[in-house]
């Protein structure tokens, strides 16, 4: 009864994976949540993408992570080495750093553009203010006829004194 009770509780598959060196576990989610930035996956199964993080990472690690080094069960994730684990951290953490860069990119782009439009809006309404005020003048001239300045600037007085 004691033993049955152990088999169904999966102690024995514990003990087994743990005799055969595979310290660290996680679950497919987990591990496919955690470590899907390091690897561009999209539409494949839990499985299929975390054996597709881990080929991806064994083929740019330079040795550091080897074949040997991890499996993919049916549920679970298991590495072997702290090494093994430490790299995927490692290589977690610039996935996510090159994440940042770009979105800190594209907000440095957003902000320039608003100071750029900002000037170029600012230019266009003194542009715009100053015609605006031409015409008010032009307008005024042609209803009230010149203002004793335009008087005085075309036209010398005979008496200049």
């Amino acid at each position: 009864m004691c033993l049955r009770q152990l088999k169904y509780a999966g102690l024995f598959e514990a003990i087994r994976i743990r005799k055969s060196g595979y310290a660290y576990r996680f679950a497919l989610d987990y591990f496919v949540q955690k470590y899907h930035l390091t690897c561009p996956t999209k539409g494949l199964e839990e499985k299929q993408e975390c054996e597709a993080i881990l080929a991806h990472l064994e083929a740019k690690s330079n040795g550091q992570l080897l074949p040997a080094d991890w499996r993919v069960g049916r549920t679970k994730v298991f590495l072997k080495s702290k090494s093994a684990r430490l790299y995927l951290e490692e290589a977690r953490n610039e996935a996510i750093m090159n994440h940042v860069v770009i979105i800190q990119s594209f907000f440095r782009m957003g902000l320039a553009k608003i100071h750029t439009f900002a000037a170029k809006y600012e230019v266009m309404k003194k542009k715009k203010e100053a015609m605006r005020k031409a015409k008010e003048e032009v307008r005024n001239e042609r209803h009230f006829g010149p203002t004793d300045e335009h008087i005085s600037h075309s036209h010398p007085h005979p008496n200049p004194g």
